[in-house]
Parts: structure tokens; C-alpha cells; sequence
């Protein structure tokens, strides 16, 4: 790719001063450490070489490069997602329509980049370093344009350029695992990178990095939900028992924590919430990645809701139509839930109740 140089006055990057609220996070400094790392090498390589804009995708992304003209970053500024009128691509309004885009608000999606990353505990999945920056200078002026800056991954192929039969099952659960969690509503193959390296023992493998995780955390249900590892073979088999350990040992609350100090709606954390207890308490029954899906999915044949969408209609429902502030009153035969109980409480239990009426009627 041909890179022009730059003689115009310097530009810097730094991050963004929006309140984050993340200083009670375990991983806090950790997380500060790394972002400085690459906001350095950032802001001394757009001294240099102009931000380009990535040709794929539909919303305006643009590549970062240190001073040695090496690619380290992709910046997403927040206001030129898909959706919006300062997209660069001009994408057409139709394409927006479609059931991932329709879930979304404008502007958030370089915060669910963001809350992506940090939700990804213990780098598990392997979603790439993830800030909020805001860049200064060039085509963006003394204003500025705020947006999240992703850490550049090198790789060798797109995920459906190989047969997936090839990957890790251990590298497809987690992903698999953590597009549950966050409703990922933009999983295909395209945004599935591989990476070949070198075994010690001997040979190559394939390491599997999600990235474009700008629609995740959807604030609605879409009607329709599919996942490209769901006709993956791996999605039909067992998860280890380090996984299990590794789901059921999230803590929902500092997930909540996380997601309201980057500033993200509550609808957006309830359904996180709701996908979260519905994916540990699939765990604890044994379920596959791929039979935890179908009932977070709408079917592929398209003759039932998934049974978390249902569930968080009817909770929906409740909510618009409830009298009394301190109760929501739920589908018929379901229980009430009254707001002492923590944050966490309802959608554990509502997923629990929700997984042993499967049980009983074989879904």
C-alpha cells in the first residue's frame, strides 16, 4: 500500500479526557501501561505519515503507522460509523437497515470496540488492545475527532479463506463464547483473522483474533441472529472444563462496572446481562457453544424466536407497561422481581427458569 509522507505541521494523538470511571478496575494500570505504549508509537508516527482510510467496512476506519512506516493501529472515529451522515464510504441507508445495524444507535460503536476489549477477561478470546483516543490535526483540525484505536494484528488469512476445521476448538469456544456474552449482531468470517506461527514442537498452527466489535452490545434484539462459527464443526462439541471454570467465574457485577464507566446505556448492560447468566447457566447443564446459540438465536428456519429474545421482549414489555416503579411484573407464570435485589439477580434467575423450561420441553 502506498503511503505518502507528511510535511505538515505536527500532529499528536492522546486519549481522549471522557470520564472512563474504569480506576476501580483490578486491571486498571495494567490497561494504562499498554495503551500508553501504543498512543506513543501513534503519536510519533502521525508526526510522519497522514491516517488513511481503510477501504473495507462500511464506516470510516483509518490506518495508523508509526514513524518506521509499520502498521500498528486502526482508528474508528465514533461519529462515522455506518450509520452516520459523516461516513466517508457514503455507504447506502439500505445497507443500515439490515438486522445488525438496526440494533445499534449512532456513535456507539467505538465504545463497544472498547467495552469488547475489556470484557474479553484474561485476553482469553483474544480481542486485540482496544482504546478511546482522539486524535488532533491533519484532516481533523485543532477540534479533534474522538473514536477507539485498535492495536493492528498481522495475519495471514481471513477466517473463511480456510476450512474451519483447521482452528483450535479451544481458540472457536472462546470467541464463540464471548460473541454470547455481548450479543455479537456482526460475526462472520471476514472479521475472524488467522494467524500462522510456529509450534515448538514442530509445524504451524493457526491462532484465530476477532476483531469489529462495533456491533456487539446491541441495544435491542434483532430479529435475526446468526454467527458464523455456528457451522463451524467445533461448535458442536463439548466445552473444556477450563472454559467452563473460566465462564463460570465471571463476575457479572464488575462487567456492569466496566460497561456504565465507558458511559454505555442501561438497556445495552441488561442485555449483556441477560446473555451472560444465560451463557453460565448453559454451562452448568453441559450445553455446547452451538445449542447455547440456537436458543440465543432466532432459528435458522425462522420458525421460533430464540428464547432469550422472547425473554427480553417480555421484559421489555413489563417495563413500559409497569405501574409501580419498585416491581416488574413479566410474562404470565413468570415471577416478579422486585429492585432490592442486585443488579445481577434478575436475568441469573430469569435464565435459569428460562433453561429449565427448555430442558423440560427438549429445546
Amino acid at each position: 500500500m502506498q503511503v505518502d509522507k507528511v510535511t505538515a505541521s505536527p500532529k499528536s494523538l492522546q486519549i481522549c479526557g471522557i470520564p472512563l470511571n474504569l480506576q476501580d478496575w483490578m486491571h486498571f494500570e495494567t490497561y494504562q501501561e499498554e495503551s500508553s505504549v501504543l498512543i506513543q508509537a501513534a503519536s510519533r508516527g502521525l508526526r510522519v505519515y497522514e491516517p488513511q482510510l481503510n477501504s473495507s467496512g462500511e464506516g470510516g476506519s483509518y490506518l495508523i503507522r508509526d514513524e518506521n512506516n509499520n502498521l500498528i493501529g486502526v482508528f474508528k472515529p465514533f461519529d462515522e460509523d455506518p450509520f452516520s451522515v459523516r461516513n466517508p464510504k457514503l455507504v447506502n441507508l439500505a445497507v443500515n437497515s439490515s438486522f445488525h445495524h438496526s440494533s445499534h444507535r449512532p456513535g456507539e460503536a467505538a465504545y463497544k470496540e472498547v467495552a469488547a476489549y475489556l470484557l474479553d477477561h484474561q485476553h482469553k478470546a483474544g480481542v486485540p488492545l482496544t482504546i478511546l483516543v482522539k486524535i488532533f490535526g491533519s484532516r481533523w483540525g485543532i477540534k479533534g475527532k474522538l473514536g477507539s484505536l485498535q492495536r493492528y494484528e498481522s495475519h495471514d488469512h481471513d477466517s473463511w479463506e480456510l476450512g474451519p476445521s483447521l482452528y483450535q476448538k479451544t481458540d472457536v469456544h472462546h470467541i464463540a463464547m464471548l460473541d454470547l456474552r455481548l450479543i455479537n449482531t456482526d460475526r462472520h468470517g471476514g472479521n475472524i483473522l488467522v494467524r500462522r506461527y510456529e509450534k515448538k514442537e514442530g509445524g504451524s498452527g493457526l491462532k484465530l483474533i476477532p476483531i469489529d466489535h462495533g456491533f456487539c452490545l446491541p441495544n435491542s434484539l434483532p430479529e435475526d441472529l446468526w454467527f458464523e462459527w455456528m457451522s463451524w464443526p467445533q461448535a458442536k462439541e463439548q466445552l473444556d472444563v477450563d472454559i467452563q471454570r473460566y465462564l463460570l467465574n465471571m463476575d457479572l457485577e464488575e462487567d456492569v462496572s466496566l460497561l456504565r464507566g465507558l458511559g454505555l446505556q442501561e438497556e445495552i448492560i441488561q442485555n449483556m446481562l441477560m446473555s451472560s447468566a444465560f451463557v453460565q447457566q448453559g454451562v452448568l447443564r453441559g450445553f455446547t457453544p452451538l445449542k447455547i446459540a440456537k436458543m440465543i438465536c432466532k432459528l435458522p428456519k425462522g420458525i421460533e424466536v430464540g428464547k432469550i429474545q422472547y425473554l427480553l421482549q417480555q421484559v421489555e414489555g413489563a417495563r413500559r407497561k409497569m405501574e409501580k416503579p419498585s416491581v416488574f411484573y413479566l410474562a404470565p407464570g413468570l415471577f416478579k422481581y422486585r429492585r432490592h435485589h442486585s443488579d445481577t439477580d434478575l436475568p441469573k434467575r430469569l435464565a435459569d427458569q428460562l433453561l429449565l423450561h427448555n430442558k423440560v420441553v427438549g429445546v
